[in-house]
């Protein structure tokens, strides 16, 4: 094999042997070209992916609610969280909330989303962490959650009254 190779680079003219150099000088740049083509088929991907969480977004009925890139088609994940948890009224761990999360909001599996509901759960003042991984309601929680409600529903109505004043005036 060795002799092989040697024989066809004595058959290589100097220009040949010149423009196997060259090859051999420009891998890293090859190399590096081959990396950013593959980071730009991983953008692709995630656009793809953004399109496709769209497309079932709007076939759910959530259609008029992402308005341009960038906003948020439905509940938070501490709004998912508070609503999974106080239905459940038992101790949950992060993952068992994630899973209900997947099993209501398919569209909202992202590689972080884990991450995202065991921050959220132990930010939120509904709950408290009672064993290791398991959260559970605290004391008056539905009572708080429902005067949190009640108290955005009526900033809601106050703008959406004084929107409609001036509007009226005009």
């Amino acid at each position: 094999m060795v002799e092989h190779v040697k024989d066809l680079l004595r058959s290589l003219s100097v220009g040949d042997l010149r423009q196997l150099l060259a090859i051999k000088e420009t891998q890293p740049e090859i190399e590096r070209l081959m990396q950013k083509r593959n980071d730009l088929l991983g953008a692709a991907d995630n656009i793809q992916r953004q399109i496709d969480e769209l497309i079932v977004s709007r076939c759910r009925g959530d259609s008029g609610r992402r308005i341009s890139y960038g906003k948020r088609v439905g509940p938070t994940i501490k709004e998912m969280c508070e609503e999974i948890m106080l239905r459940v009224n038992a101790p949950l761990s992060a993952a068992d909330v994630k899973n209900r999360i997947l099993e209501r909001w398919p569209e909202k599996n992202t590689p972080t989303l884990y991450n995202q509901v065991f921050i959220a759960l132990g930010r939120s003042e509904l709950f408290k962490k009672v064993k290791k991984g398991k959260f559970s309601l605290r004391e008056g929680a539905l009572k708080a959650y429902a005067e949190r409600k009640e108290s955005e529903s009526s900033q809601r109505d106050g703008l959406e009254d004084a929107l409609s004043g001036n509007n009226g005036s005009s």
